[in-house]
């Protein structure tokens, strides 16, 4: 049981510096699978049939890296889809809040359900 440890939280203006001094990424497409991944639907915590959330940084970081775009950090916050989720500006993120907003902002990244990261299907 890895509850994560102590993990950086990045504030909110240090993602805004992030975005304007990062390279536009164009973000990965509504519905693309890609080895185990998928990326959701945009502002919508719905977990589509057949997968489930990444739930642990790691998985994040590897999950962006197979998407090709920036890991941008950890975040703490309701308005974003919990685990882990793309912004327009084509960086993941992963989000450690605990509940969910009905309406949050950001693309949910799934994983299919019992992927393990050593998988590389």
């Amino acid at each position: 049981d890895d509850d994560g440890g102590d993990l950086p939280v990045v504030s909110a203006a240090s993602i805004r510096r992030k975005r304007a001094s990062a390279a536009a990424v164009a973000p990965p497409q509504q519905g693309r699978e890609l080895r185990g991944f998928l990326i959701g639907l945009r502002d919508s915590n719905d977990c589509p049939p057949g997968y489930e959330p990444i739930a642990s940084e790691q998985e994040a970081r590897v999950a962006a890296d197979t998407f090709g775009v920036p890991f941008g950090g950890v975040v703490d916050r309701f308005s974003n889809p919990m685990g882990c989720f793309a912004l327009t500006t084509g960086e993941f993120f992963f989000n450690t809040c605990s509940s969910a907003s009905t309406s949050p902002s950001g693309t949910a990244v799934w994983k299919r359900r019992g992927r393990r990261m050593a998988d590389r299907d």
